[in-house]
């Protein structure tokens, strides 16, 4: 995989498989919002829910938001994020996106490692905790609130999987950074602007790699604030930071992300038309 693919799981309820696939056409999306958009409308008869990362989840501090996206009750294309190490735990596993569809019918636990994805029928909820490799795992636990490593959540979302009970994923990948003296330098820049925050520093647990432990880690965020932070995945008290496009750039480019400034003023517009087409055929 070179830096300008993207790496996407399609997991098939109905027929209990799955195919890891690499697409060197999703890169202008950048990641979060802006590939699952894409992937949605790609995949629009499917009727997916689709979870996807940043490439800055898990190596930048305020970077490592989840994004879902879905059709709720009503047939309406909905985004929601959701904190917790999750973002983070797919990045370590070299996957951009999970698209998930169609009904389990004789399992309800799905774990996914290494190169393999296991269809489980667990009947104690409680051996969930069993899978997966300790201390690099993270799980979604699906119910009327999906929760994150239970104490996370995606908030109100109101998103559900069909007979799916819970979906660890655990690996030990991990993420190579070409430079790191520059990695570093940009790195502190980001602490550096803690101060830019729209949240206060607290004694919480924080999602993966951020130092700040707010009081609203906990809670999902169903939010308006600036494209590319949506794409980057970056919490929304930290737009401020991460709608920067000259920092942005600085993040892609330190981890050999071939972007351009323009393609970064440009998201707004790209995404814009992808939620216009969708709007259109759904």
């Amino acid at each position: 995989m070179t830096k300008n693919s993207k790496n996407i799981l399609h997991i098939n309820l109905t027929q209990q498989d799955y195919q890891l696939k690499t697409y060197n056409d999703l890169n202008p999306f950048i990641g979060g919002v802006g590939l699952s958009l894409k992937l949605f409308l790609d995949n629009k008869e499917k009727n997916p829910v689709i979870f996807s990362c940043g490439p800055l989840s898990g190596i930048f501090p305020f970077a490592s938001k989840i994004c879902v996206l879905y059709k709720d009750k009503n047939s309406n294309l909905n985004e929601a994020y959701g904190g917790g190490s999750f973002a983070a735990k797919l990045r370590i596993l070299g996957i951009d996106a999970i698209i998930i569809y169609g009904k389990l019918k004789n399992s309800n636990f799905i774990s996914v490692e290494q190169n393999k994805v296991d269809f489980i029928c667990l009947k104690d909820k409680d051996k969930i905790a069993q899978f997966g490799i300790a201390g690099r795992k993270s799980t979604l636990y699906f119910g009327r609130r999906v929760g994150i490593d239970k104490y996370f959540s995606f908030g109100g979302a109101d998103f559900n999987i069909i007979n799916l009970t819970a979906l660890t994923i655990s690996g030990e990948g991990e993420i190579v950074i070409p430079n790191q003296k520059e990695y570093w330098e940009v790195y502190t820049k980001i602490l550096e602007k803690k101060y830019n925050l729209s949240v206060q520093y607290s004694s919480c647990p924080s999602c993966f790699g951020c130092p700040a432990g707010c009081e609203f880690s906990k809670e999902g965020e169903e939010r308006k604030i600036a494209t590319l932070p949506k794409c980057l995945v970056s919490c929304q008290f930290a737009e401020e930071i991460y709608k920067d496009i000259s920092l942005v750039f600085s993040c892609l480019t330190v981890l050999g992300y071939k972007y351009n400034h323009e393609d970064l003023e440009n998201i707004s517009d790209l995404v814009g038309g992808l939620r216009k087409e969708l709007s259109e055929s759904i």
